[in-house]
């Protein structure tokens, strides 16, 4: 089991409103034959106010949140997220699951809920998803620095073929 003092960072996603009349409208700004809409973005204010939840369930997600115990520690204007920080103990009674470490076959160890969260239904419908109960999925960067030898030889073949900028 996961050390019960464990500090776990959580984030809340909730679903957008009205998303039939957003994919519509997607489909309109793409479309050049639509003169009205094509190429005329919504911005992040005008987006929040049609699509985003509302105030009021952003507070409730927020209010219910703290009511298990666990800290907000960032709210965003958009209103899709909501970051949160517990113990292991707390996100373990908050969604009636238990937390353990696993070992992948690489030895690598991670942890992960026994079970899929719950919560009450009241709330459930204002959650699209629990993102953070577990560390399994590790993101990589596609960036990479150019190893010495790979710039020195672009630097030389540029000199060959003098086309722009090394």
């Amino acid at each position: 089991s996961v050390d019960p003092a464990t500090e776990i960072a959580l984030t809340f996603a909730l679903p957008l409103r009205n998303q039939q009349v957003l994919e519509k409208l997607v489909q309109k700004i793409y479309d050049p034959a639509n003169a009205k809409h094509y190429g005329k973005y919504l911005s992040p204010d005008e987006f929040a106010e049609q699509f985003s939840p509302t105030n009021e369930d952003y507070e409730q997600i927020a209010a219910y949140a703290k009511d298990l115990g666990l800290t907000v520690t960032a709210t965003h204007s958009n209103r899709i997220l909501l970051n949160v920080t517990g113990t292991a103990e707390v996100l373990e009674k908050a969604f009636n699951l238990r937390l353990h470490h696993y070992q992948k076959p690489n030895g690598r160890i991670f942890y992960a809920p026994s079970h899929d969260p719950e919560v009450p239904d009241s709330i459930a419908a204002l959650i699209h998803g629990v993102i953070g109960l577990d560390n399994h999925g590790v993101r990589h960067t596609y960036n990479r620095l150019k190893k010495a030898a790979e710039v020195s030889a672009h630097q030389s073949a540029s000199h060959s073929y003098p086309s722009g900028p090394g």
